[in-house]
């Protein structure tokens, strides 16, 4: 077996465990986050996915700040309007900013996607940070394109791990929503 295709069923493997973690709201998943991330920096890198592979640099680092943040167990609440305009404005900031460097310096071959999955998973693990139900939102769409993605690049463990995720956010959304506590 090639070692790359160990090393992404690996990863893809340790994601599942991550997405369970999330859905249950365990502070254990951050850590679990990290290696998942330093694998798919690997992975990404690999096949030219820039702007993913550095998505998951800032996951390992959003996975810091998460393992502190939920060490006092933050609620689950709702984004409100104010935070929600915010974070729909810094996705497309960091989308026209991630796009416009990877089509200009880089031989990324999808640079306008994978400029867009990258911002939304900065907006979305910041929002899990803070416990916002909406991040389930994001992660979907996210997700769905990023499996699409992956089936084109022929990275099929990885696909299959951005499907599982996916169905997890509906998931996560509707678990969650039971559990929502006004701040």
């Amino acid at each position: 077996m090639d070692i790359s295709l160990f090393i992404e069923l690996f990863g893809a493997l340790s994601g599942i465990v991550y997405v369970v973690l999330e859905i249950l709201k365990r502070r254990i998943m951050w850590v679990v986050g990290i290696v998942t991330s330093l694998v798919y920096i690997y992975i990404f890198t690999k096949n030219g996915f820039y702007a993913m592979a550095g998505l998951n640099i800032y996951y390992v680092a959003i996975s810091f700040y998460g393992l502190w943040s939920w060490k006092v167990a933050p609620d689950i609440c709702r984004a409100g309007w104010r935070i929600t305009s915010v974070c729909l404005l810094a996705i497309i900031v960091l989308f026209f900013l991630l796009s416009m460097v990877l089509g200009r310096f880089t031989d990324s071959p999808i640079p306008y996607s994978d400029a867009l999955i990258t911002s939304l998973g900065i907006v979305a693990s910041w929002m899990l940070s803070k416990s916002y139900i909406e991040q389930w939102w994001i992660w979907i769409a996210a997700n769905i394109l990023a499996a699409c993605i992956a089936a084109w690049q022929g990275l099929y463990p990885s696909a299959v791990l951005f499907v599982a995720y996916t169905v997890a956010a509906v998931v996560g959304v509707r678990r969650w929503r039971n559990k929502i506590v006004d701040r």
